[in-house]
Formats: structure tokens, C-alpha cells, sequence
């Protein structure tokens, strides 16, 4: 993947794009981009969350609590689970690209839909010869 421009690496990802893949919240969530965990109070029993705050202690860049929240939102991009609030920033980098490139991703979707449309009519034509 091309590095990201420098000017964008710290700005989150935009309210839009986070609710176009927000799927969920959780208590805890990894990362599927850099592995870093981070995780909420939310339905934590005490055992799981001393556990975390535990590991939070040795590995601070790793394991980040939010206490802020209760609970972590997720979603799903490009097969991966992105945790929103992770500090590898990951959706920034698929809502730059996609911004970028949306001429030419207006012109793809809509190339596909009038391709799938017309392949729609054969078929509801054929069914109708049927019926």
C-alpha cells in the first residue's frame, strides 16, 4: 500500500465515512490493520478487565483503554476489522483513496450498475417468456 501524505496522518477519518462502516460496538476489539487492542469498561467482568488493564501496563502501545466510551465501534474494510480511534489511523488512509479516486469510482459503479441492470432485464425477460 502507498504511504499516506504526512498532512493527513493525524486527521481522523470523517463523521461520513466512520458511519458508512460502523457495524458495531463491542467491549473489546484488535485491530485487523495493526493489531493494537483496545477496549472499553462495558460488559467486562472484573477478572477480563484486570487483565487488560494488566496488559495495557507492559504493552501501553499495544493494549489502549477508552475510558471515555463503553463501548469500541467497529466495521469491516477491505477484509479487515477497523477499530475506530486506533492510532494507525487506518481509515484515514481508505477515506483519502477513495476521495481521491472518486471520479473514476462514480464512473466504475455506475458502468456496473448499467451492466447488472441489463443483465437483470434478459432475466426478468426470460422468467416473463416462462410464466
Amino acid at each position: 500500500m502507498p504511504k499516506q501524505k504526512e498532512s493527513n496522518a493525524s486527521i481522523p477519518p470523517s463523521a461520513e465515512f466512520l458511519s458508512a462502516f460502523t457495524c458495531c460496538g463491542t467491549s473489546v476489539a484488535t485491530c485487523g490493520f495493526c493489531g493494537r487492542v483496545r477496549f472499553a469498561v462495558r460488559d467486562l467482568d472484573d477478572e477480563d478487565y484486570a487483565d487488560l488493564i494488566d496488559k495495557a501496563n507492559h504493552e501501553p502501545d499495544r493494549y489502549i483503554q477508552d475510558p471515555e466510551n463503553d463501548s469500541i465501534a467497529v466495521g469491516e474494510l477491505a477484509g479487515s476489522i477497523l477499530v475506530w480511534g486506533c492510532p494507525c489511523n487506518a481509515a484515514r488512509r481508505y477515506e483519502d483513496f477513495i476521495w481521491r479516486h472518486r471520479l473514476a469510482i462514480i464512473d466504475y459503479l455506475k458502468r456496473r450498475s448499467q451492466k447488472d441492470l441489463a443483465q437483470a432485464a434478459a432475466e426478468a425477460a426470460q422468467i416473463a417468456e416462462v410464466l
